[in-house]
C-alpha cells in the first residue's frame, strides 16, 4: 500500500514537477490502492486469529460488496455534500469544517454496512473537488491540507510509540530484502500490467514504477496483527516499520534524482546527470550499511538485554528451555513441547499460559524472599544492629 500524503508532499514539491498525466496517475493509485489494502490485511488478520480459512466465494462477495458500496457512497455522498454547501449560507470558517464532518459521517456510514469507509470518505473528497459552483473551495483545501499532516503527524507518533527499537534493529536486513523486492520486483511488474493498456512513454513507467512509497498506512495496518493477538504479531509490525523506513529512505530522497534521469522533471541548470545516479547509489549503498549495523547491533544488545523477551516462537522456545540448555541465566521452568506448532491455537494458549504463569510464580517468589530479607535488615537496623 502506497502513502497518498507522501507521494502528493513529493509531487507538490519544487524539485519535482512531474507532467500532470503522471502527477493524476500517482495521485489516484495512491487513494484507490489504500482501501483494498484495508479490506484484504484484514481479512487475512481474521483468518489467522480464527485458524481457518474463510469460504472463497464469501471472501470474493465481501470484497466486491466493500468496494461497490463504498464507491456508490463516496461519490453521490460527496455530491450531496457539494449541493448542501451551495443551498447552506453558512460563515467562510465553517464550509471546512462541515465537510470533513460530512466525510466523517459518509465513513462511519460505509462501514455500518460492511463496506469501505476508506473508499467512500477517498471518493466523497474527488466527488466535492469536482464539484461546479463550490463556496469555499480554497479554504476547504487548505484546512484539508492542514488536517492531512496533522494526522499523519500524529498517526507516526503513536505507532512509533508501539515500536520496540530492538525489535525494529533485529530484522533491519530481513526488512531491508523485502523492501528492495517491493521496489525493484513486484511494483514495476505491477505497473507495467496495470499500464499496458495506457499510452505512456517508457520513461514515465518508470518513473511511476519508482514511486512506490509506503507510509503511516503500512505501519497502521501492521498493528492489526497486535490488536487480534496474532501469533508473532510483534514481527509483523516491526517489519512493516522497517520496511516503510527503508521506502521513505530509498525512494523518498531519490525521487529528485530519478524524475531528472526519467525526465520527468526538467533538469536543474548545471547539473549533470552523473550527479543524479552517484546521489541514487549513494542513498541505497548507504542505508544497505546502515541496516546491516543496525542488526549487528541489535544482536549485541540483545545479548545484553533482559532474559524475558519473546517477540517471536522461536525465542519464547528458548527462553523457556529445559534448566540443562545452556544459557546465560534467567528463569527456565518449562519448555514448549516438539509439536507446537502443529496445535491448534487453544491448544498453544492453555500451554503458554501455564508456562507464563510458573515464570510469574517463580518470579513472585524471588521478590518475597527479597522483601522477607529487606524488613529483616530494616528490623535489625531499628534494634541498633550495626549492618557491616
Amino acid at each position: 500500500s502506497t502513502d497518498a500524503a507522501d507521494v502528493l508532499m513529493l509531487i507538490a514539491g519544487r524539485e519535482l514537477k512531474a507532467r500532470p498525466r503522471v502527477a493524476t496517475t500517482l495521485e489516484a493509485e495512491s487513494g484507490f490502492n489504500d482501501p483494498m489494502a484495508v479490506i484484504m490485511v484484514t481479512a487475512l488478520v481474521t483468518w489467522l486469529g480464527a485458524g481457518e480459512a474463510p469460504s472463497p466465494w464469501l471472501f470474493a462477495i465481501g470484497i466486491v460488496w466493500s468496494l461497490i458500496a463504498g464507491a456508490l457512497i463516496g461519490w453521490f455522498g460527496g455530491r450531496a455534500i457539494a449541493v448542501a454547501e451551495r443551498r447552506m449560507g453558512l460563515p467562510l470558517g465553517l464550509y471546512p469544517i462541515f465537510a470533513a464532518a460530512s466525510a466523517v459521517f459518509l465513513f462511519a456510514l460505509a462501514q455500518s454496512i460492511g463496506a469501505s469507509g476508506f473508499l467512500a470518505a477517498y471518493l466523497a473528497g474527488v466527488a466535492l473537488r469536482s464539484a461546479p459552483k463550490r463556496r469555499a473551495a480554497e479554504a476547504t483545501a487548505r484546512f484539508s491540507d492542514g488536517v492531512a499532516w496533522l494526522s499523519q503527524i500524529g498517526l507516526f507518533l503513536m505507532l512509533g510509540l508501539l515500536v520496540t527499537p530492538s525489535h525494529a534493529l533485529a530484522v533491519a536486513v530481513p526488512a531491508l530484502g523485502v523492501a528492495l523486492v517491493l521496489i525493484l520486483v513486484a511494483r514495476p511488474l505491477a505497473v507495467l500490467v496495470c499500464l499496458l493498456p495506457e499510452k505512456f512513454r517508457p520513461n514515465e513507467r518508470a518513473f511511476i514504477a519508482w514511486m512506490g512509497l509506503r507510509g503511516a498506512v503500512p505501519i497502521f495496518l501492521g498493528g492489526f496483527p497486535v490488536l487480534l493477538g496474532v501469533e508473532n504479531a510483534n514481527l509483523y509490525f516491526s517489519t512493516a516499520f522497517a520496511v516503510v523506513i527503508a521506502s521513505l529512505v530509498i525512494q523518498g530522497w531519490t525521487a529528485g534524482p530519478v524524475s531528472r534521469l526519467a525526465r520527468i522533471a526538467p533538469p536543474i541548470e548545471g547539473r549533470k546527470g552523473w550527479r543524479d545516479m552517484a546521489a541514487i547509489g549513494a542513498v541505497t549503498v548507504g542505508f544497505a550499511g546502515a541496516s546491516f549495523a543496525a542488526s549487528i547491533a541489535a544482536g549485541l544488545i540483545d545479548r545484553q538485554g533482559p532474559v524475558f523477551s519473546a517477540p517471536t516462537v522461536a525465542e519464547l522456545r528458548e527462553m523457556v528451555a529445559p534448566p540443562s540448555s545452556p544459557s546465560s541465566g534467567g528463569v527456565r521452568l518449562g519448555t514448549l513441547p516438539a509439536d507446537w506448532m502443529e496445535l491448534d491455537m487453544e491448544e498453544r494458549r492453555r500451554l503458554f499460559a501455564r508456562i507464563v504463569a510458573s515464570l510469574i510464580a517463580s518470579e513472585n517468589e524471588h521478590v518475597l524472599r527479597d522483601r522477607a530479607t529487606l524488613e529483616r535488615f530494616a528490623g535489625l537496623e531499628a534494634n541498633g544492629t550495626r549492618l557491616d
